[in-house]
């Protein structure tokens, strides 16, 4: 029987483009893990480079991957939350944000006064390429799961089936995790193809119908997972980061298939703004630490404020191809991401790095919520969110709710206040 694996490839090899072994397009680097002569090239396995695209996206897919995503991988190093997170990885900052430049960078041949019908069919190729790899890279975040492998982070050994279920089977088979898997498997192995060859031609009806389904496997197996997992720190905020991704890929290549151009547009503003806020609350678990403490909101809806501002700049398509745009749109992004990344997840990060060191991961797994080996990480992390210590909250998070607190009260205690600045800057460059 073919695999998950085998049948996408497939698919992609149709459209001329090599994303499961060799070649493959550009793209940004996911921490660290760009090739030796410089590329951006993130390696898959033992198979090749993924095919990745180029385009105004970029600028967001570095930071987001090597002070967030990089970071707490770092410190699940060994563990079987680090290629779950480099998988996700993978999957959420470049698969999912590859679709939207690949459709930007369509329908930027139609922007001044040309067709969109006519831009969109001519980049319908690498669109379809695009979206067909972030189907990889999620069946590679399924297994994962289970497998405590990412064959997209260089997981796979020589003969194996790069962390995949060799039989094309459920690989979450026998865990709560179960409908999950069962829910994607038969979408994930029926996937759109073109008419062949460089030369040949991409359906984005059907791409659009195939995203359709398997949104809606998605959507439906998630409601099956048990609360438990899916309200677990970090895990729980993958789990919610992929429903609001696939929902928002889902409308974005519907609008795609009809040829609507401003609506394309205005989806792959949603897409960023949504995989941004969860990314930046939900994987980094804010939100979590805000429920403990009793404080709903209180940074979250800071950090969604200047997410907003910064996603507002994506609808238009001069500007996001002015020369200014990669430099203005990084800069735009620290604001957000470096109070994060540079004194909030090290506050997280440096206790629960000590609690795993000492004894927090053994064992199979089979008794928490996910009955996987992740369970041995997702209980200690939840310990160290949660437990009972001293401070107004009762909770272990005092200081480090202080210094958030410290950290936002800045530039008028929002975050947006700085972007704003940035973001003038860049709309006055691209309007003169």
């Amino acid at each position: 029987m073919m695999n998950w694996k085998q049948s996408l490839c497939t698919a992609i090899a149709i459209v001329g483009l090599t994303a499961c072994g060799g070649g493959g397009g550009g793209g940004s680097n996911p921490s660290g893990n760009g090739g030796s002569d410089g590329s951006s090239q993130p390696p898959v396995g033992d198979g090749g480079p993924a095919m990745r695209v180029d385009g105004p996206l970029d600028a967001a897919q570095a930071p987001v991957s090597e002070q967030l995503f990089g970071q707490i991988a770092g410190a699940t190093a060994g563990t079987p939350l680090e290629p779950v997170l480099q998988c996700a990885d993978q999957a959420i900052t470049f698969g999912a944000l590859d679709i939207g430049d690949a459709v930007l960078l369509a329908l930027q041949g139609g922007a001044a006064g040309g067709d969109p019908q006519s831009a969109l069919e001519n980049g319908a190729l690498q669109i379809q390429a695009a979206a067909m790899q972030f189907a990889t890279d999620l069946q590679n975040l399924l297994s994962a799961l289970a497998t405590q492998q990412c064959a997209s982070a260089g997981g796979a050994s020589d003969g194996d089936n790069g962390g995949q279920a060799d039989d094309g089977g459920n690989p979450l088979a026998g865990t709560p995790l179960e409908p999950l898997g069962d829910a994607l498997a038969p979408v994930l192995a029926q996937v759109p193809g073109g008419n062949g060859g460089n030369g040949g031609t991409a359906d984005l009806q059907a791409l659009s119908d195939f995203y359709r389904a398997l949104n809606q496997a998605l959507q439906d197996g998630l409601s099956q997972v048990p609360s438990e997992a899916k309200e677990a720190p970090v895990l729980g905020g993958i789990f919610t980061t992929l429903s609001s991704t696939l929902n928002d890929l889902d409308a974005l290549l519907f609008a795609v298939s009809i040829f609507d151009s401003a609506d394309a547009t205005a989806q792959v503003q949603n897409t960023v703004n949504h995989l941004l806020d969860n990314v930046l609350t939900q994987i980094v678990p804010l939100a979590f630490i805000e429920m403990q403490a009793g404080m709903e909101g209180a940074f979250t809806g800071q950090i969604e404020n200047g997410v907003d501002q910064l996603t507002d700049a994506l609808g238009n398509l001069q500007t996001l191809f002015d020369p200014l745009f990669n430099d203005l749109l990084s800069d735009a992004l620290q604001p957000l991401i470096d109070p994060i990344g540079n004194q909030l997840l090290p506050a997280v990060l440096g206790p629960l790095t000590e609690a795993l060191a000492g004894g927090g991961v053994g064992g199979t797994g089979g008794a928490g919520p996910t009955g996987t080996p992740l369970d041995t990480v997702l209980a200690p992390l939840s310990d160290l969110l949660s437990g009972s210590g001293g401070g107004g909250t009762g909770t272990p998070l005092d200081g480090l709710l202080s210094t958030l607190s410290g950290l936002l009260g800045g530039n008028g205690g929002d975050p947006a206040t700085l972007i704003q600045d940035i973001l003038a800057q860049l709309l006055g460059g691209a309007s003169a």
